[in-house]
């Protein structure tokens, strides 16, 4: 480190990162964007656990480590703790809290902006220990419904209903998300402030051969129609209904291919059952890839049937990209994909309405043209820059508040 932590203040309002892992999910993302962004303008303190329950790719853990490193360069500090995992055990979380309250009564932070559920209830009640002057929640989406079953999901909202007196900001991804807070009781209108997860849209645009040298790039063959999704091979994220709705799509288009750009848990369950399908030699799983970028232009239209979701940064980059969307309506997703003018929505866990969205798609080339088209410019409010200025106003707000600004 450059400098004892808890000295060297040189003016600057101190803000304390605190997060589980760091991986390359969208929370991890967002934080590290957000050390990234704002490290000249403040004195920023990024707090993480261990990121192996994340289970990357040595290219991964490369990546996420090259971009933590280009923080320490513009002068963030960076302070692991290896007890605060992401998954619920008693006594790590213990020794978390611990090791928390310590780092905070020695940090001193003018503002302790915590990320996710686990590291905000451990965050938050360490700030409340030390008499921390400012707290910011950022859940990056809740977990009220679709991660867990119902007894675990009633847990997770009693806690935040409790946290909600400790807390000074609740940032909100969308404005469904915000909804979802006030309606369940976890904190009222005032205190929340809507702030969407910034996303590099720069780059995106397909250039000449974009769609040749991304299918090379997947396997795939460059002639077929192609439907895909982007992101972890998870539950919540549905990649077993968008594989059941291609199921009936490819009764009336068997030519579709369809391609799972991510890794995770269910890759092995959703080969099989496409196996099963009789459709193995049309569906594609190329794993994690650093390039989304470059591998978009291999589909005609993006997918995301998720069971729950904070925001959806792959729907922005997709909208940068000049993809049409068809995505579930949960969440954040309605506050980026409009229906009729950016993409089309489907009620959450209905595979036979999406895959009649895809076929739509698939098959009126003039909507799925029209959607496109509007696309990079309605992504722009999703922007990272956007996002950084919305924090940056965020803290000023903070920093006033308790006397640090004037």
């Amino acid at each position: 480190m450059s400098r004892n932590l808890g000295t060297g203040r040189d003016g600057r309002v101190r803000v304390v990162h605190v997060i589980t892992r760091m991986d390359r999910g969208g929370s991890a993302q967002n934080t590290l964007d957000t050390a990234l962004g704002l490290a000249e303008k403040y004195d920023t303190i990024l707090v993480h656990g261990p990121s192996h329950e994340s289970a990357m790719t040595a290219a991964q853990a490369r990546e996420v480590e090259d971009r933590i490193q280009e923080a320490e360069k513009l002068g963030v500090t960076r302070v692991v703790v290896p007890s605060l995992v992401r998954a619920v055990r008693p006594g790590s979380d213990a020794a978390a809290l611990g090791s928390l309250w310590r780092l905070l009564r020695r940090l001193s932070p003018d503002i302790l902006h915590t990320h996710t559920s686990k590291a905000g209830l451990l965050g938050r009640l360490a700030a409340v220990a030390v008499g921390t002057p400012s707290v910011i929640h950022t859940p990056h989406g809740h977990v009220f419904f679709g991660h867990f079953g119902p007894a675990t999901s009633r847990v997770f909202l009693e806690a935040e209903r409790a946290m909600d007196r400790f807390t000074h900001r609740l940032v909100a991804l969308t404005r469904g998300e915000a909804t979802d807070y006030v309606s369940l009781g976890v904190a009222k209108a005032e205190k929340i402030r809507i702030i969407h997860s910034g996303v590099d849209v720069d780059g995106f645009e397909p250039a000449p051969g974009a769609r040749e040298a991304a299918r090379a790039a997947l396997g795939m063959p460059c002639g077929p129609r192609a439907v895909g999704s982007v992101g972890a091979l998870l539950a919540h994220k549905g990649p077993d209904l968008l594989l059941a709705a291609m199921g009936k799509v490819w009764k009336t288009r068997p030519e579709t291919l369809l391609v799972f750009i991510g890794q995770g848990p269910l890759a092995k369950e959703l080969s099989d059952a496409a196996r099963a399908l009789g459709a193995a030699d049309r569906v594609f799983f190329p794993g994690w890839r650093g390039d989304v970028a470059a591998v978009l232009p291999a589909l005609d239209v993006l997918a995301h049937p998720a069971r729950n979701e904070g925001m959806g940064r792959v729907l922005v980059e997709a909208l940068a990209a000049g993809l049409p969307v068809a995505a579930s309506a949960v969440g954040g997703i309605p506050d980026i994909i409009r229906p009729g003018e950016t993409g089309l929505l489907v009620p959450p866990e209905d595979s036979g309405a999406l895959a009649g969205a895809i076929l739509r798609l698939l098959e009126d080339r003039g909507l799925a043209d029209s959607l496109a088209a509007r696309g990079p410019e309605a992504c722009r409010a999703f922007s990272a820059r956007a996002m950084l200025d919305a924090l940056d106003a965020l803290y000023q707000d903070e920093a006033r508040r308790i006397g640090v600004l004037k």
